[in-house]
C-alpha cells in the first residue's frame, strides 16, 4: 500500500476512537527518531471517522 494511502495516528485517544467506530488498524509502529508509538490506518477508510472525531463533544 502506498504511504500516501496511510494515516499515522500518534494520539492514543484518537486511535481508540477510530477502533471503537469500526476501523481496524493496519499495524502499530514506533517512530525511530522519537520512540513514540503510532497506529497505522487506511486513509480512505478513515475519512468518515475522522470527521466524527473532529466534530465530537470534547
Amino acid at each position: 500500500m502506498e504511504k500516501k494511502a496511510l494515516i499515522y495516528i500518534y494520539n492514543w485517544e484518537q486511535s481508540k476512537f477510530y477502533i471503537e467506530n469500526g476501523l481496524v488498524p493496519i499495524k502499530p509502529g514506533v517512530n525511530e527518531r522519537t520512540g513514540n508509538i503510532y497506529m497505522i490506518f487506511n486513509r480512505q477508510e478513515s475519512q468518515e471517522v475522522f470527521s466524527k472525531w473532529c466534530t465530537r463533544n470534547k
